[in-house]
């Protein structure tokens, strides 16, 4: 059973569409999220971008303004809608939901990039573990549209499910706020 949350604390849900799918949405989340203690839960779910947040009515408008305004990349929110829920005082902390499948739900894909700046300086650094190695990708190039199957835009949904990660890379893709968040904010939003 819940117990009853603050006074001042209100619970939102926000539905944010757009290219939101395969662009680094949720490690922006997590980076944002992270700079706003104050703000006790977000969750995510795909296709579309659904967070759930409680906190003061200021803290949670502070909070999804900057994640809309500072955006990655390859993102673009063409709408943001949300809605009152009720306050639950147990949610706590930072996590990202699951991604589920939801039958007839449409999303916008995003086109396949070039590969970055930052990827190609990896691959041609020889210390670096992706050194020479030609499929580079992050969150901020390489290919969406042509590898996609269906939604959720993960990875077992993508011609990429074949190719076993190794570790490390296992490591920071299951982390939103691994060591990729470790680039300069100007190359990451």
């Amino acid at each position: 059973m819940h117990s009853a949350p603050q006074p001042d604390v209100v619970r939102r849900e926000y539905l944010l569409r757009g290219v939101v799918q395969g662009v680094g949405f949720r490690p922006h989340v997590a980076n944002v999220a992270s700079r706003h203690s104050d703000h006790r839960l977000v969750r995510q779910r795909r296709p579309a971008r659904l967070h759930r947040g409680s906190g003061t009515a200021e803290v949670i408008d502070r909070f999804m303004a900057e994640v809309v305004d500072t955006l990655p990349p390859l993102a673009r929110v063409i709408s943001v809608t949300h809605r009152q829920l009720v306050p639950l005082s147990d949610e706590t902390g930072f996590r990202i939901v699951a991604s589920r499948h939801l039958a007839g739900v449409r999303t916008l894909i995003p086109p396949d990039v070039a590969t970055c700046a930052d990827c190609l300086a990896d691959m041609a650094e020889p210390s670096n573990r992706r050194y020479r190695y030609a499929f580079t990708t992050c969150t901020n190039c390489g290919p969406r549209l042509t590898i996609i199957e269906d939604l959720p835009y993960d990875r077992p949904a993508t011609t990429m499910r074949a190719f076993p990660m190794c570790p490390a890379c296992t490591r920071e893709y299951s982390d939103p706020g691994g060591p990729a968040l470790s680039r300069p904010a100007d190359q990451l939003l």
